[in-house]
């Protein structure tokens, strides 16, 4: 029985050695074998027998100096492969990643790349849906739902539902107006509500 016990532990610690993700042992596991790669010759095949073949993605050609300099993720002991911890860098974290620094610009109503209107926004992006709901309230457009987080305001407009939708990039905001399946409502519809929200929006 003590037998059976013992022989039990002892293949569970070699499992636990040699599995790829515990380190705990630092056996290697051939993970950094990559280091000692080399460049194979070309295959050279009987012509006229066979189609010539043009390598896809061919192997980059890595000098030695190269290799050197190239950063080393191996554990303490040298023998497998660890990538190395985050570190904190300093960058603001995804709470505030939308949210730009000084105050909202005027909107500008321009067109994208196939004509389709939509409002354009530079500053903080909290104050503009705060400038927004102020705008909407100025210019008595009835507020149907809102969704900050996901992006969206749904309105009425000419007796049907609608959708602006908030999309940021860096410090810009882009509004757009679109039904609910995300897809671009009538252009001349969608400029008038946004022609009225950039004539109400405050000043």
């Amino acid at each position: 029985m003590l037998y059976r016990v013992g022989l039990v532990l002892g293949l569970s610690l070699l499992t636990l050695a040699v599995t790829p993700g515990c380190s705990r042992f630092s056996i290697d596991n051939h993970s950094l074998a990559y280091k000692e790669a080399t460049v194979l010759p070309p295959l050279h095949l009987p012509a006229g027998e066979t189609r010539p073949m043009t390598a896809i993605y061919p192997a980059p050609a890595i000098s030695p100096a190269a290799m050197q300099s190239a950063p080393d993720f191996a554990n303490k002991k040298g023998n497998r492969f660890e990538m190395p911890r985050p570190q904190n860098s300093g960058l603001i974290n995804s709470a505030n990643a939308n949210v730009g620094i000084g105050a909202p610009s005027r909107p500008a109503l321009v067109t994208d790349g196939n004509g389709y209107p939509l409002l354009r926004i530079e500053g903080d992006a909290n104050r503009i849906w705060d400038l927004l709901a102020a705008t909407l309230s100025v210019a008595n457009i009835t507020v149907v739902d809102r969704n900050q987080s996901a992006g969206w305001v749904s309105i009425k407009a000419n007796n049907q539902t609608v959708y602006l939708r908030l999309n940021r990039a860096g410090t810009i905001t882009t509004i757009t107006v679109q039904d609910e399946k995300n897809a671009l409502i009538d252009k001349n519809l969608a400029s008038d509500v946004l022609v009225q929200l950039n004539q109400n929006w405050p000043a």
